[in-house]
């Protein structure tokens, strides 16, 4: 073996760049395309070239001269299977150096991945950590001396188990595996340039994140979960602020609850401090996968300090409050009250305040010295401490008292991102008589996964995303509006709002936050804790779903319900708080829960002050219910949230198909400007990308109705410009639920743009229904009943998934009736219909009608839940068997007519067709696997037989297909060999 030098002087010319040592770089001649790629495309003398694996055939050297600035690259997209490019070096080479890095500049997307390998030995090695993953063509660093090597079968392209000795005095090549095959430009990886350099800057610059993922390195903080472990004991933070110490890779965690210090910890170079297992991070942003564990600490743990508040030995948490059977006490401490997070100039500083009393606190790592000690802090004004690793400083009552480590005073806040971006929003396109407007992301390097959106009074639109962010959108209503982010680290946020005083709230797992932009640079930099009283647990399905700020400046707010995820032991915590409706007072002291036995709600406050709440089918949730919450504090079904043990149900004000409501979400309120016939409307809004009208007139039924409108991208809340009066409306999906709509997230303008009439009243009766609309119909308007007018069905509550549709007998099925009577009254606002059998108490009412006029069509459904009317009689089961008598005998099943089903019925929602996993196992081959006996049942029994890794979450879709469009169904799944 030859030593470094040695190799320069033999082979390369000695090169320094910038103090970096440089053993090679290899960027592709300039060359056409061609495939294979062969050892004559390179340019780097040291280096030869291998292609191994499955797929070698076809590793393309790529360029397209037709696009602008295109480099010459190695491109898997079309291989067959698994690759490893391999380049041999001319001699055996010492890398042992602790400041080895590989630099490249690689475009990976998609389900494929790209990982370092090495050869020693004659064995290859690879690290597990791939690539970051990007759109975009990006540079980054990969540290060779990790614990992140594993064995790489060089034949077959597969890791193995983890190397537990790795000889780098001996590396004789270096390499890239693509172990996943490539699906083409949509799916592959493409490396443009890599290099070895030796230098301690390129190691600081390895020790960086890897560009694209969750966490960055920008983050002045992070508010998450945290779970970890220490000489046999285990440490719960669940609601934590993580902070980078900006040196040699150190965190600490702060516990907000107790007001303590919790952890620090030097994090593995150039990788995450914590293990990506939070609903966002699993998620983010092309991971497949849900989460089922709060995030872990992931590095070496240095101090860890004790449990009590402060963390001092002789104050004993008193808290009173605990988690559901245990003894457990959760909450903030009753004794001290988190405030929130300020920024002195990037950084964070933490405040709160004891016996009135505010306490600042920033926590800072030494240049010099790795920890020592952590001196006890006596918490008199004026006293603060230090040591050789940590600074710690506080102030009481405002007045700054650095530590002993001199930390500088707080500096004026400094925008985190500071960069603006123009995008350009495509036209606007009609749909029945509404005009959609989607609006463009801007291309900023980071996802922008929203999930609601709220306006200040200039029409500044807030977009709140999954991950944390908060993006400001100025000129929203013009072609080319900018995107600021103006907020980052916030914990999980499904919520923001805006009040009537023009106050900023986002609600995370954490707590409501206010955000505050002190020196007025469009930046938010203090992060108010509004209120923290609500409880929260570990699990990772307790997140707050919505957010509703009242008149008097009080705060409504959902909680998550779900359980049974197949969680244990501390992932499975419950408090009192889950899946419930909760009113916060204006000060965010105190909590009254207004309903439970919510699995997974959202909570709307109508104008008028009325408060309802959505929830999700599942367990014990049949469809999907809409609730009035008025009086007491009623139990709405979900078993697993039932903490009072309450034993009868309040039923919802009405359900909505599943097929037609599916997964419902947040509320918004139309505006008279773009509305003209829905103005102050209140809407509840729906993940297939629909929105329902609801209605509560002071005589008729309660009801809400289907607007005539389709988003291309699961919904989840919208707000009005406060100018225009335009709904906006954004939502997305995450991993492990597919969507029905076409794209996975989305942002959409909406307004009215062709009149029409709008319902406004609904009365039941045994024999008749009446619709009476907000205003009259033109003589080139009128109504055509839907084919069948009128379904009616039960559902029923069980312990497994979702319910089928049953008629009044109970046995599977819809009541499919038609009027005998459909006819407009004489001043032509109502439509009234007549009947020659019983209507009869039903769950589910769907009334079915079409609008029409010289220029438009297009259907409504309205939806109410007539349990006025008295149960069915044998009589009236008699009658509607003799009008069903002459009923078509079921068509041969055509799988032509099947295909589009699968989409209509929101099977593509859970059932891959291409072999990816969703919810639900892939069905590519399930012709082979089933047959029709089996196949029928999965779909009308599905809980009867569970496949191996999948959760029992299909519901039974008997009497929910009509049994002509299951023959179709069936007929196209027998087409999938």
């Amino acid at each position: 073996m030859k030593s470094l030098s040695f190799l320069f002087a033999l082979v390369l010319p000695t090169t320094f760049l910038f103090g970096e040592e440089l053993l090679f770089r290899e960027d592709f001649k300039e060359v056409e395309a061609h495939i294979p790629a062969v050892k004559e495309d390179l340019t780097s003398p040291f280096l030869g070239f291998e292609r191994l694996g499955p797929g070698e055939s076809q590793i393309k050297l790529s360029y397209h001269p037709e696009i602008p600035n295109d480099p010459h690259y190695l491109w898997n997209g079309l291989c067959p299977g698994p690759v490893l490019m391999a380049f041999p070096f001319k001699e055996v080479t010492d890398l042992s150096a602790p400041d080895w890095v590989c630099r490249l500049n690689t475009k990976n997307f998609g389900k494929s991945t790209l990982h370092l390998s090495i050869r020693s030995g004659g064995r290859w090695y690879a690290q597990k950590k791939s690539v970051a993953t990007a759109r975009d063509w990006n540079d980054q660093f990969l540290p060779l001396h990790s614990e992140d090597w594993f064995e790489l079968d060089p034949k077959k392209v597969t890791l193995g188990k983890q190397a537990k000795i790795l000889n780098f005095k001996a590396i004789d090549a270096i390499g890239f595996a693509a172990p996943v095959k490539a699906d083409g430009s949509k799916d592959c990886i493409r490396l443009n340039w890599f290099e070895l350099v030796q230098d301690a800057e390129a190691k600081n610059q390895a020790s960086l994140l890897p560009k694209g993922e969750f966490l960055e390195n920008e983050t002045p903080f992070l508010r998450s979960a945290l779970v970890f472990t220490h000489e046999g004991e285990t440490h719960l933070v669940r609601r934590g602020v993580l902070v980078p110490l900006h040196h040699d890779n150190l965190w600490a965690c702060f516990d907000p609850d107790l007001l303590r210090w919790v952890v620090v910890w030097k994090a593995p170079t150039g990788r995450s401090p914590i293990s990506y297992d939070s609903m966002a991070s699993v998620s983010f942003p092309d991971k497949k996968a849900k989460a089922s564990k709060a995030p872990r600490l992931k590095g070496e743990v240095l101090l860890t300090f004790p449990k009590n508040p402060y963390y001092k030995e002789q104050i004993k948490d008193t808290r009173q409050t605990t988690l559901i059977d245990s003894d457990l006490p959760v909450g903030p401490s009753a004794t001290g009250r988190w405030e929130g997070i300020t920024l002195s100039g990037k950084r964070p500083i933490l405040n709160y305040t004891i016996g009135g009393r505010l306490y600042r606190e920033q926590v800072s790592a030494s240049q010099k010295h790795i920890f020592e000690n952590f001196v006890d802090r006596q918490r008199e004004p004026g006293f603060s401490t230090g040591h050789s690793g940590v600074a710690i400083f506080y102030s009481a009552d405002g007045q700054v008292h650095p530590s002993a480590a001199e930390f500088p005073e707080p500096a004026k806040p400094e925008p985190i991102f500071p960069e603006t971006f123009r995008v350009k929003n495509p036209q606007a396109k009609a749909d029945g008589p509404f005009t959609v407007r989607n609006q463009t992301f801007p291309n900023s390097g980071r996802p922008i996964r929203s999930v609601d959106i709220a306006f200040q009074a200039d029409g500044t639109a807030l977009v709140l995303t999954l991950d944390g962010d908060v993006w400001q959108i100025k000129d929203i209503e013009s072609d080319e509006p900018a995107w600021t982010r103006v907020a980052t680290g916030i914990f999980e946020p499904m919520a923001i709002e805006v009040s009537a005083d023009g106050k900023v709230y986002t609600l995370g797992r954490d707590q409501i936050t206010q955000l505050m932009d002190s020196n007025n640079d469009g930046h938010f930099d203090i992060f108010r804790n509004a209120s923290d009283a609500f409880l929260q647990t570990i699990h990772t399905r307790d997140y707050a779903t919505s957010l509703a700020v009242g008149a008097d400046g009080s705060f409504y707010l959902a909680k998550g319900g779900i359980t049974n995820i197949g969680a244990k032991g501390i992932e499975d915590e419950l408090s009192a708080h889950r899946g419930t409706i909760l009113h916060i007072t204006a000060d965010g002291m105190k909590a009254t829960v207004l309903a439970d036995g919510l699995r997974l709600p959202f909570v709307g406050l109508r104008n008028d002050g009325t408060v309802f709440a959505s929830d999700q089918q599942g367990h014990f949730i049949p469809s999907t219910p809409l609730h009035l919450l008025a009086k007491g504090t009623p139990y709405l079904g979900f078993e697993p949230t039932n903490f009072r043990k309450a034993k009868s149900v309040v039923e919802p004000l009405l359900w909505y198909p599943y097929q037609a409501n599916r997964s419902a979400a947040g509320f918004c309120t139309t505006s008279s400007q773009a509305f003209p016939d829905l103005a102050n409307t209140f809407l509840q809004v729906s993940w297939n990308g629909r929105l329902f009208a609801i209605e509560t007139p002071e005589r008729g039924l309660p009801f809400s109705w289907q607007l005539p409108l389709q988003l291309d991208f699961p919904a989840l809340n919208g707000a009005s410009h406060p100018q225009s009066g335009r709904l906006y409306v954004t939502g997305l999906g995450i991993s492990g639920y597919k969507p029905t709509t076409p794209e996975f997230v989305g942002f959409a303008s909406i307004e009215q743009t062709q009149p029409f009439p709008t319902p406004k009243n609904l009365a039941v009766e045994s024999q008749s229904i009446a619709v009476r609309f907000n205003r009259p119909f033109t003589a080139k308007e009128s109504i055509i009943p839907g084919n069948p007018l009128l379904r009616l069905f039960n559902v029923h509550r069980t312990p497994n998934y979702g319910s089928g549709h049953y008629l009044w007998n109970n046995k599977p099925g819809e009541h499919l009736i038609t009027a005998s009577k459909f006819a407009p009254s004489s001043d032509r606002q109502q439509f009234e219909m007549d009947f020659d059998v019983n209507l009869r108490r039903s769950d589910v009412f769907d009334l079915q009608l079409n609008i029409t006029s010289d220029t438009t069509n297009f259907p409504i459904h309205l939806y109410t839940r007539p349990h006025h009317l008295p149960e069915a009689s044998s009589r009236d089961l008699k009658a509607l068997e003799d009008a069903e008598r002459d009923a078509k005998k079921l068509d041969k099943g055509d799988a032509a007519v099947g295909k589009p089903l699968f989409t209509q019925y929101a099977c593509s929602g859970c059932h891959a067709l291409d072999g990816q996993k969703l919810t639900g196992p892939p069905l590519n081959g399930v012709a082979g696997r089933l047959d029709v006996a089996k196949l029928r049942e999965s779909i009308l029994n599905p809980t009867a037989e569970i496949a191996p890794g999948y959760e029992p979450s299909m519901p039974s879709f008997e009497g929910v297909i009509p049994p002509q469009d299951l023959e179709h169904l069936l007929e196209f799944l027998r087409t999938l060999k």
